[in-house]
C-alpha cells in the first residue's frame, strides 16, 4: 500500500488503482449516477404533464436529489454540460408553484373529504398509503387525523388557494385585531378548509 494513498472525495475510503471514476470509488460514483436519473425522471414527468400533484411530487423528490447533486458537485465530481444546481433548484421550484395551483383550483370543486394534500416542497416524499389504514397522511406520511382521501389537514391547507376577497370576508367575521399577515392567512385557510366540511 502506498503511503499517500488516493482516498474517495466523498466516503474517505482508499481508492482502488482500478475504477470508472477519476476522484470517487465506484459505489459513490454510482450513487451519483443515481442522483442524476432520479432528476431526469422528474423532468420526464414534468414534460409529460401527467396529474399536478403527481408533477409537484416529481418536483419535491427532484430538489432533494439536487440537494444531493451539490455534493458530488463540490466533490469535484460533475458531467460535461450539467446544468448548475442552482439554477435547476429554481426552475423545479418555480415549477413545483405553478403545480400547487392547479392542485389547489381542483381542490375547490371538492368537499373536505375528498381534498387532496401537498407535502412541504422541502420535503422527501412519503410513501402513498391507502386511507383506510392506519391514520397516516398520504402526502407527508405523519400520522393523525385524515380526510376520508387520506390526508392530514395540514397538507389540504398547503393545496388551498385563498383570496384578498376571501380574507376580508374572515375579517368581517372573526377579529383579526394584531394578526400579522401570515396569521390573517392561515387564520382565512382554516376557516375556508372548516365551512367545507359541511
Amino acid at each position: 500500500m502506498r503511503l499517500f494513498q488516493a482516498h474517495c472525495r466523498l466516503c474517505r475510503r482508499p481508492l482502488p488503482p482500478e475504477r470508472r471514476w477519476r476522484e470517487v470509488c465506484d459505489n459513490c460514483g454510482d450513487a451519483y449516477e443515481g442522483v442524476l436519473e432520479e432528476i431526469r425522471t422528474a423532468e420526464g414527468v414534468l414534460q409529460r404533464g401527467a396529474d399536478p400533484r403527481a408533477c409537484y411530487l416529481s418536483c419535491v423528490s427532484a430538489l432533494d436529489a439536487v440537494d444531493r447533486l451539490e455534493q458530488y458537485e463540490q466533490a469535484g465530481v460533475s458531467v460535461p454540460g450539467q446544468t448548475e444546481p442552482e439554477d435547476m433548484r429554481r426552475r423545479f421550484a418555480e415549477s413545483a408553484r405553478s403545480y400547487a395551483i392547479a392542485v389547489a383550483m381542483r381542490n375547490e370543486k371538492l368537499p373536505y373529504a375528498q381534498k387532496t394534500g401537498l407535502p412541504p416542497l422541502r420535503s422527501k416524499p412519503a410513501a402513498e398509503t391507502k386511507a383506510g389504514r392506519a391514520a397516516r397522511c398520504r402526502a407527508c406520511g405523519e400520522k393523525g387525523v385524515v380526510n376520508s382521501a387520506g390526508f392530514c389537514h395540514a397538507c389540504i391547507r398547503r393545496a388551498t388557494s385563498f383570496s384578498r376577497r376571501e380574507m376580508e370576508e374572515y375579517a368581517g367575521a372573526h377579529s383579526v385585531r394584531g394578526f400579522s399577515e401570515h396569521e390573517w392567512q392561515m387564520a382565512t385557510l382554516d376557516w375556508k378548509l372548516e365551512r367545507s366540511k359541511r
